[in-house]
């Protein structure tokens, strides 16, 4: 496992590095003054977020990584993680529920992400429904198709219920999809939708 987050800072340390050339190489004298002050702001709110991501892979945070939070979440709601789909996509969470009085469970597709990263999750959680809508998958010993009854879901980590988390969440709920926030320094739910 340490090996695969050292090859993963080394291929991000090698992007960054790109990344700093060519804006040096290619940026025109120009309009260097305002939109270096512009573009250097995003870099470092880009490499803070980077690397207190990184922190967290490598156990460096009180929070936990994103994959140490995702296997609490599975213990306690159960389900395959990284479900893998034909495209060999993987599927962060897949579980059911079933609510009082329905026929059938529920099924959901999770894409478990920091809260910061809203917009990529609401992305794969509907690619992950999308995708696993042309599989079906035996419940309760029955086959169903998944078309009815597979609903995405963007389960939000949380830095603290007093962090910017809400965004991410009003971010979610805009699109129209099913959203729960788990805090991940306290390992307990702030919202709960599933």
């Amino acid at each position: 496992m340490k090996i695969k987050h050292t090859i993963e800072a080394i291929i991000f340390s090698g992007l960054l590095a790109c990344v700093c050339f060519f804006y040096v190489k290619y940026t025109d004298e120009r309009d260097r003054s305002s939109v270096k002050d512009q573009q250097i702001s995003g870099m470092k709110d880009d490499l803070s977020n980077a690397y207190s991501e990184l922190g967290q892979s490598f156990g460096g945070s009180q929070y936990g990584s994103e994959r140490d939070n995702q296997i609490i979440i599975h213990e306690e709601v159960g389900g395959e993680m990284e479900y893998r789909l034909p495209s060999n996509k993987r599927v962060d969470l897949i579980f059911q529920t079933r609510r009082d009085g329905a026929t059938m469970p529920r099924l959901w597709a999770c894409e478990i992400d920091w809260s910061y990263k809203a917009f990529e999750g609401v992305g794969q959680a509907r690619y992950y429904s999308i995708m696993m809508r042309k599989e079906t998958e035996s419940v309760e010993g029955r086959r169903i198709t998944i078309d009815e009854f597979h609903m995405p879901l963007v389960i939000l980590l949380a830095k603290g219920e007093n962090s910017n988390w809400k965004d991410g969440y009003d971010i979610v709920k805009t699109c129209g999809m099913t959203c729960s926030v788990f805090d991940a320094a306290t390992k307990k739910w702030l919202i709960k939708e599933h």
